[in-house]
């Protein structure tokens, strides 16, 4: 019988513990009765991860001040030091504005490594795409998206899209077209609902064991830009595990309706600060310096660390599945 997905969740860095002690059940209560979010569990050592990714948010920040750049470049040695497979985005990769005479400096200057058919300066890029972008108000300049659409090559109308990793399959989104001050709006009079077809359709007929949403505008945030609530969409019921946006400069973490809702836009440009907590509250958030999220699969788990360059790990979520094929009918949402 299958058994429902279950979060292991950690608050901040985990102790370290000496390798003899992570064979044995350990329970560790890091807050009052009750407080079910901040508790560790330690149990046997988990297997070695068969997909390791990356995913940096609102971090295309070399052509935006000195402070910027400096920032983005220690997000981007970080990201390399895990040696992932793929990266994937929550969108601004392209800043001030977008333009073609910006994007390389942004973008390929610290990743060309993962990029597939690469025109850029920075190397010979990637023999296949590992590099998965989600669009952001950042990228689409007064010239609209054109610059990023050249740039790229990507599945389906490279706006929104689909790639299968194993058992994990991303959905992205372009969550700043339909924005009310998107000057290429009326061009697109109907793609909000389009994609929210799309999305629901595409989330239906997978098969895969963990599927993650990513875009640019976050449904949930306590962050400087109010909460996107046009995108609070039936995650849940469509089968989505974990929404990934960015937007506000910080980090948050909300579990609603059972669907994980993480915001990382600390890939590199000016931090913001949170604002108060009204009617949802997240389970942590962290804004005191930049970093990125490092992903890893292994057959029966999809972990999620978000480390800051200067002080590691700074929280942690495990997402537990039975992920054997005659078990995954059972495990999707009824409808």
């Amino acid at each position: 019988m299958a058994h429902a997905p279950a979060d292991r969740l950690y608050r901040h860095r985990p102790p370290r513990l000496p390798a003899h002690a992570l064979g044995v059940g350990l329970l560790l209560v890091l807050c009052g009765p009750g407080c079910v979010e901040n508790v560790m569990i330690i149990g046997p050592s988990p297997r070695e991860p068969s997909f390791v990714f990356a995913v940096i948010g609102d971090y295309g920040a070399s052509a935006f001040g000195e402070d910027s750049a400096a920032a983005s470049a220690r997000v981007a040695a970080l990201v390399h030091s895990w040696e992932p497979q793929h990266v994937f985005t929550l969108g601004d990769n392209n800043y001030p504005d977008g333009e073609q005479a910006t994007i390389d400096l942004n973008i390929g200057q610290h990743y060309a490594r993962y990029i597939g058919s690469y025109i850029g300066n920075h190397g010979r890029g990637s023999a296949e795409n590992r590099f998965w972008p989600a669009v952001g108000n950042h990228d689409w300049g007064p010239g609209g998206l054109g610059p990023y659409l050249d740039y790229f090559v990507l599945p389906g109308n490279e706006r929104y899209y689909t790639a299968k990793f194993g058992l994990v399959e991303l959905f992205v989104l372009d969550t700043y077209l339909p924005g009310v001050d998107n000057p290429q709006r009326e061009s697109y009079p109907d793609d909000w609902a389009e994609q929210k077809s799309w999305l629901a359709s595409a989330l239906d007929r997978s098969t895969a064991c963990f599927k993650l949403v990513t875009g640019h505008a976050s449904p949930y945030t306590t962050g400087h830009h109010s909460p996107a609530k046009n995108m609070r969409w039936d995650f849940s019921a469509w089968g989505a595990d974990v929404v990934m946006t960015g937007h506000n400069h910080g980090y948050e973490r909300f579990n609603i309706d059972g669907v994980r809702y993480v915001v990382n836009g600390l890939g590199g440009t000016t931090i913001h600060p949170f604002g108060e907590t009204i009617g949802f509250a997240p389970i942590t958030r962290y804004n005191a310096n930049h970093g990125a999220i490092r992903g890893m699969v292994t057959d029966s788990t999809l972990t999620f660390e978000f480390h800051s360059v200067s002080d590691g790990v700074e929280d942690t979520l495990a997402i537990e599945k039975d992920c054997a094929p005659n078990n995954m009918a059972a495990e999707r949402p009824v409808r």
